[in-house]
């Protein structure tokens, strides 16, 4: 029997990136980063969840964010909005736009106990949040203080992006995290990477740069995400795009997920493996469950006939 769920609501914001770089065409497949990401922000619409699902689509470029659509439960209107976001020109205003997000977030129905969740997609770093803003500074790998990292970070952690102190009960925003990157040369068959250029045409992103999978960009991420209690997916050019059920992370949807899915059935997590709970809301079980079957054979690493 399953037990009671943590979370009586489930709050989430995409966070779409749609700088300029997001039209690079990739490698393996000559699609667009964007349009893969848009492919992937839909199946964590359709993965469903067991608690009441609120969400809402923003994104951001050249300096600012938009919202498309503000907090809804219709995952036709998430899906809409979706549908109708193309790739811009400018830049990456990432740092603004997550830590408003978050005050988003965090001042939605706060008479209901909810997880806050942030499912943010993009392929670069932060470049172009306004000067002044609260979580706008110099970059800093190591996150020295007052670096935007650091102010990221505890923006998520904490609420407030001047406390690095690490909360109790954890962070206050889970974040998944999706990250496109070109990690090999040119020579070798990576990607060309479109530049992003400012509302004043200056050339901001410096297209023969791409971010290492080992770099400190991408490690910060994955902190971000797994010390929230999310997860970062690395979507590389070259590679297959890797499918939501595939819960092992193996590159194929097979019976190894349905059988760890399965073995945590009815669970919450934790005690459950946080691996099955692939919509993120807690509890394994029947949206999990169909996430697997829907994506069988997916993955770009297996060739499995249901």
């Amino acid at each position: 029997m399953a037990q009671s769920l943590p979370f009586k609501e489930v709050h989430v914001v995409f966070l779409i990136d749609r700088s300029g770089s997001m039209k690079t065409v990739r490698s393996l497949d000559s699609r667009q980063r964007f349009a893969v990401g848009m492919q992937m922000a839909r199946e964590v619409v359709e993965a469903g969840s067991s608690l009441p699902r609120y969400m809402a689509v923003w994104s951001f470029e050249n300096n600012s964010y938009q919202v498309h659509q503000d907090f809804t439960t219709e995952p036709q209107l998430i899906f809409n909005a979706l549908s109708a976001l193309q790739a811009g020109n400018g830049t990456t205003p990432l740092a603004y736009s997550a830590c408003e997000a978050v005050n988003r977030l965090k001042g939605f129905r706060t008479n209901v106990f909810a997880q806050k969740r942030i499912e943010l997609s993009s392929d670069g770093q932060e470049n172009d949040s306004p000067v002044g803003s609260e979580c706008q500074g110099p970059d800093s790998p190591a996150m020295d203080p007052q670096s935007w990292q650091w102010k990221v970070r505890n923006k998520l952690r904490t609420g407030s992006a001047q406390n690095p102190n690490v909360p109790p009960a954890g962070f206050e925003i889970v974040s998944h995290i999706t990250f496109f990157g070109s990690f090999l040369s040119l020579r070798d068959g990576g990607s060309d990477v479109v530049p992003e250029v400012s509302r004043d045409g200056r050339l901001v992103a410096d297209a023969s740069l791409p971010a290492p999978t080992g770099g400190p960009f991408v490690r910060y991420l994955r902190a971000i995400a797994e010390e929230s209690g999310g997860r970062l997916t690395v979507v590389e050019d070259n590679q297959p795009v890797p499918a939501l059920g595939d819960v092992d992370r193996n590159g194929c949807v097979n019976n190894v997920d349905l059988d760890l899915v399965l073995a945590n059935f009815g669970n919450t997590v934790p005690p459950g493996d946080k691996r099955a709970d692939i919509n993120g809301d807690f509890i394994v079980d029947y949206n999990d469950y169909s996430m697997v079957i829907a994506q069988w054979g997916m993955g770009g690493r297996c060739n499995v006939t249901f």
